[in-house]
């Protein structure tokens, strides 16, 4: 079904408690209640929710006016950038992890050699191989409905083009020994924490000079600190020239769209390929990702470390592969008040508590209302929620089937959305995938 309202952000199933009871067997009794203005229909049975699809609206053709953050947790990025299944196929062999006891994904190390990184400076003159591969994602089809939403993350990251150890910092300038700093670094790359407490800690780069590193963000460290810096992911580089195959834009038909969210704003910031016979520029003769908000081209907008996007396919399902550098180190990433669209940088993907969202999301506990409820959108386009309830240890919980869920898988390549109901904005942190040696 469809549950379609222009002026409201994507929402999802809000369950408010009616008694408490054990962890084992939250709410005998449960209400609905949604923020969701009609139309729109639900389906409620006794002990769990019963698997309607909940429609999110599409995002209106209109310019996004952006609001500046707070302080915390960072500033977005100059240009404001605010489930379907994936397989990893790596380059390296792929040893896939005991779920119920490895907290982080393994890769083998035996054939990485073969797939060194290439154009890497090192401000330590230290050398060393970066695990390379591919995944493939799916998209789900539009079926009977008008249109099938798929959330996708970037999971594999661009080569980094520095590393180093700072010497010292001050405010936004990270300073380093030496000369060895490119001198070309700008809005379009990303400077992020190797090591230490602050591990997976990031921020746009602004400008750098042959010894010093200027970023849009504090640095949090002042002492000694591993950092590297890579470019940006962004649409070009995740989904090429329209590698999936997405439906154009002609500016006279309908299209696919692929919406990068917004969470300061609030807002999906919504983009088309428009082919090169379209476009008619020379200087994009196989077409450009377009900004349907700005009428621009946007090849460059960056989908930022941890975050997903979500395509929106009015045809049949999809498939296509996207490859880069498997990120070994942790992604810090930033939960605003509300909705949040998060991708996994887990090469080989993970599971919920794997990944720690059991630990570091704010618990449900059937009493309180404010939480943070995580959910898959399924490509039947089923909402499947999840939430983080205390314990020895804490663990994920499925709200729908009313079961402990720590070992649910999160799939690479993919996103969900967490919804932080009643809490300031905060940051988790993802580990990383490790390479085995």
């Amino acid at each position: 079904m469809n549950a379609y309202h222009p002026h409201k952000p994507p929402f999802h199933p809000r369950l408010l408690p009616t008694s408490t009871t054990s962890r084992k067997n939250i709410w005998p009794f449960v209400k609905f209640s949604c923020d969701l203005p009609p139309p729109a229909v639900f389906s409620l049975r006794i002990l769990r929710l019963s698997k309607s699809c909940i429609q999110v609206p599409p995002v209106p053709r209109l310019r996004c006016s952006i609001a500046k953050p707070q302080k915390n947790p960072k500033k977005p990025t100059k240009q404001k950038p605010p489930p379907s299944l994936a397989r990893l196929q790596l380059i390296p062999r792929l040893i896939k992890p005991n779920q119920n006891t490895v907290m982080k994904p393994y890769l083998s190390y035996s054939l990485i050699l073969a797939a060194a990184a290439s154009g890497m400076a090192f401000g330590a003159e230290t050398a060393y191989t970066t695990p390379v591969g591919y995944i493939t994602h799916s998209i789900a089809a539009a079926g009977a409905n008008p249109s099938a939403e798929t959330y996708l993350s970037a999971s594999m990251v661009e080569t980094a083009a520095y590393a180093g150890v700072s010497i010292s910092a001050s405010g936004n300038t990270v300073a380093f020994a030496g000369t060895s700093v490119p001198t070309t670094f700008d809005s379009t790359y990303v400077l992020e924490i190797t090591s230490g407490p602050s591990e997976g800690w990031w921020s746009t780069v602004t400008s750098s000079t042959s010894s010093s590193i200027i970023l849009n963000d504090v640095f949090p460290v002042a002492t000694a600190t591993s950092i590297s810096v890579r470019k940006h992911s962004t649409l070009k580089t995740f989904l090429g020239n329209n590698t999936p195959g997405l439906v154009t834009f002609n500016g006279v038909d309908d299209s696919d769209e692929v919406q990068v969210w917004d969470p300061v704003a609030q807002s999906a910031v919504p983009f088309a390929y428009i082919s090169g016979v379209d476009l008619a520029d020379p200087l994009y003769p196989n077409g450009a990702w377009w900004n349907l908000g700005t009428s621009a081209i946007a090849n460059d907008y960056p989908i930022e470390p941890g975050s997903a996007v979500r395509v929106k396919r009015i045809g049949t399902a999809l498939s296509f592969t996207s490859s880069g550098t498997v990120k070994t180190t942790k992604t810090q990433v930033d939960l605003y008040t509300d909705f949040n669209w998060v991708g996994t940088p887990l090469a080989a993907g993970g599971t919920l508590n794997g990944m720690t969202f059991n630990t570091q999301l704010n618990q449900f506990d059937g009493v309180s209302e404010n939480y943070d409820e995580l959910s898959f959108l399924d490509p039947s386009q089923t909402a499947r929620p999840f939430a983080a309830i205390d314990g020895a240890p804490p663990t994920m919980y499925d709200l729908g089937n009313s079961v402990e869920a720590g070992t649910e898988p999160f799939a690479q390549g993919t996103g969900v959305v967490i919804k932080r109901i009643g809490n300031p904005d905060g940051v988790i942190t993802i580990p990383g995938t490790v390479v085995a040696p």
